[in-house]
């Protein structure tokens, strides 16, 4: 084994592409982050015909892709490196190449953040002098990864770990790469020097070792490593951390986006990090980003093996067996038959609020109202759609144990603000400028709702999303936003969906629920809302 890595890793520098874009590739296979599941890895790559049984390259012309984060929490890292380095070898003859990208698990582990290593994975270097030694710069598995590239672009995708954040826009791909690796080789030059002449303690995270080091330590640090420990490619908002591409609000992240893959030469970024609801590979921004972290080691994540494959003629998701696996576009369609029709079951929670049980199981929320307020619920839930925000629950009015009211779909278990001040949670922001707060105020303004509160402001608790209700108490005929209203910088992107109401436009989406002093009084509002200062 040690003669097998050995030669791996002397051949690697030889046979490493030199460019970090390519053109005229006919197939990509990509995966998402392996997290020690070697099994699940070694299968999907025989499904996905790039290897054999026997851990061959059979992919011919194929470019393989690995988005990073092989390692950390699961059994069979090491593994899993093993078997990228000797694909990597191999491909070329054949054709073929294998782009391993590095992710945040690897930056950790050559920086000495070891928070999410496991036994077993400490246990498999040991036969190499541990793992300190095996992701040193010298080391078997070290020298290898702080050749990997951060970021590449093949045909019209770009892959990369994290996210494709606005800040790269002004590099091209090789530039981000060069300046990347510059400023790992020098934290993990310098902090190595800092760490044999004990200016630094001689384990920890490098990448924290500038800001936890007192004052007066700090000066004698120096500048390069200062600089290197605080590097945007390699911190929150680079391509390794960044969340955005996943996670930020379409309204908040869309045109950023488009401009930095205009600006790459591309159409869609392919991303990992962060791992699916539905564990299945996502599509989001009209197909501008794909998320393939389906979580593939599934006693930590739940997940199961997916890769992303792209041919001239189609993108399609691969799974295990070799089957074609869904990909999920986002937002998916509201479930309106299942709440209009579907048959269910009722029971009531501690806070007195009836929910719903459908046989799909879809879960529920049913509230009395009168035909009005039922009415202006629905229009909330209509202008939401037709505006592009997502953070009004599907309604519908329906009939529930002979009361009258609406129905809105209420999965996730959704939690309010109220408990997440009680309980000190905090909200993370992976917008690149303002949040998603933004846009909910501007919404309240646009329908009128002044009663917003700490009870009917929820977020769903799989993936902190924003979920309205109380809407029915909104789409007065007053013009004025009151003077108390939260006025912050109105979100570009939602600034052309508002420019687009019209009277007739909004009497065609309100025919059958709104009046016309109603509708005029949302214009209105609406006008008072464009002043706001863009963002």
């Amino acid at each position: 084994m040690r003669i097998l890595l050995c030669v791996i890793v002397c051949l690697f520098p030889v046979l490493a592409p030199a460019s970090d874009t390519w053109e005229d590739v006919e197939r990509v296979v990509a995966v998402g982050d392996v997290h020690g599941a070697y099994d699940q890895l070694e299968s999907l790559l025989i499904a996905a015909e790039v290897m054999d049984a026997s851990k061959q390259w059979t992919g011919g012309a194929t470019h393989l892709v690995s988005l990073g984060d092989l390692l950390d929490r699961g059994p069979g890292s090491r593994k899993a490196m093993d078997l990228l380095m000797r694909l990597q070898a191999q491909a070329p003859a054949s054709g073929g190449i294998v782009h391993v990208l590095l992710g945040n698990h690897e930056l950790m582990n050559l920086t000495g953040d070891l928070r999410d290593v496991s036994d077993a994975e400490y246990a498999a270097l040991t036969n190499i002098g541990g793992h300190r030694a095996a992701f040193s710069t010298h080391g078997p598995y070290g020298k290898w990864l702080i050749t990997l590239p951060f970021i590449i672009r093949i045909n019209d995708t770009v892959f990369t770990h994290g996210g494709l954040p606005q800040l790269v826009a002004d590099m091209d791909i090789e530039s981000i790469n060069n300046s990347a690796r510059q400023d790992l080789m020098t934290l993990l030059q310098e902090g190595a020097r800092l760490r044999g002449e004990n200016l630094l303690p001689p384990t920890g995270d490098l990448t924290l070792a500038g800001l936890d080091a007192d004052e007066t330590l700090q000066p004698m640090l120096g500048q390069a490593f200062l600089e290197a420990a605080n590097s945007t490619l390699l911190g929150a908002r680079g391509p390794l951390w960044y969340r955005g591409t996943a996670s930020c609000h379409p309204l908040l992240e869309t045109s950023a986006l488009r401009s930095t893959l205009s600006a790459l030469g591309a159409k869609r970024v392919v991303v990992g990090h962060t791992p699916t609801p539905d564990r299945q590979i996502n599509s989001r921004m009209d197909g501008a980003a794909y998320i393939i972290d389906t979580g593939m080691l599934a006693q930590v994540y739940k997940g199961k093996p997916r890769a992303l494959e792209i041919t001239p003629a189609s993108m399609r998701g691969l799974d295990a067996t070799g089957a074609v696996a869904a990909i999920t576009a986002l937002p998916k369609p509201d479930p309106i038959d299942t709440l209009s029709q579907e048959s269910y079951e009722t029971s009531v929670n501690d806070a007195g609020e009836t929910e719903l049980a459908f046989e799909s199981g879809l879960q529920g929320r049913f509230v009395k109202l009168s035909q009005r307020a039922a009415n202006r619920a629905i229009a909330a839930y209509r202008l939401d759609r037709h505006l592009g925000l997502y953070m009004v629950p599907a309604t519908v009015q329906r009939d529930v144990d002979g009361d009258s009211g609406v129905v809105m779909a209420w999965g996730g278990r959704p939690f309010n603000e109220q408990f997440r001040v009680e309980r000190n949670l905090v909200r993370p922001n992976y917008c690149q400028q303002s949040a998603d707060y933004a846009l909910l105020a501007a919404f309240d303004a646009l329908q009128g709702k002044t009663d917003r509160s700490q009870l009917n402001l929820s977020y769903d608790r799989r993936n902190w999303q924003i979920r309205i209700t109380e809407n029915h108490q909104s789409f007065g005929t007053s013009g004025r936003l009151p003077a108390t209203a939260y006025k912050p910088t109105l979100p570009a992107g939602l600034a052309p969906g508002l420019e687009g109401l019209t009277t007739e436009s909004l009497q065609q989406l309100f025919a059958d629920l709104l009046g016309k002093r109603e509708i005029k009084a949302l214009l209105k509002r609406r006008d008072e809302v464009l002043t706001w200062p863009r963002a």
